[in-house]
């Protein structure tokens, strides 16, 4: 296998390799690190590739965690063990399980552009920490594959500022004004 540096070329600018398994670079203008991941342990072992946009990617009030939905999350939700936010095109959320809040703030993060990309990507996982966005997919990816992850990540983190300002919009031509919570 190639070494992860090799993995990134000519997609971070100023890639380094901190540690064997990560590189960290910048795409446009968000700083990213590549890790190429394994999880389990033994004959159970599985390679992944996670994408991280670090720092500012995020606001602290922003809860993502969307995966690949499986048999097992659609009886999970119909036995009220799970809030699935609907964001109301089939293929989408047939395809993924997304728990997130604010949902208004999801359902316009989700937006067709980024919705498409996702499906075209999956299996994927895609989630906010303290850190930053994680995009995590099964297998070491290289190629177009990472280029897409790598994508996807710093579209969504653009998207951010946008999908709260439309849910902020929105809820204040229903009520006249909208609460800022600190």
């Amino acid at each position: 296998m190639k070494r992860p540096i090799e993995l990134v070329a000519g997609l971070l600018e100023g890639a380094k390799e901190p540690a064997s398994h990560r590189v960290r670079g910048r795409f446009g203008a968000r700083d990213v690190e590549v890790r190429f991941v394994d999880r389990g342990v033994g004959s159970t072992r599985d390679p992944y590739t996670e994408v991280w946009l670090l720092g500012a990617a995020v606001r602290a009030d922003l809860r993502l965690h969307v995966i690949s939905q499986t048999r097992a999350d659609v009886d999970e939700i119909a036995h009220g063990r799970g809030t699935d936010v609907i964001v109301g095109e089939r293929s989408f959320d047939e395809a993924f399980f997304v728990e997130a809040a604010p949902a208004d703030v999801v359902v316009r993060l989700l937006d067709p552009a980024i919705r498409e990309r996702m499906i075209a990507l999956r299996p994927l996982g895609v989630h906010t920490h303290d850190d930053g966005l994680l995009l995590e997919k099964p297998s070491w990816q290289n190629g177009p594959a990472l280029r897409g992850l790598v994508e996807l990540g710093a579209h969504l983190v653009e998207a951010i500022p946008r999908a709260f300002e439309e849910a902020d919009r929105a809820a204040q031509s229903r009520t006249g004004y909208r609460t800022t919570v600190t």
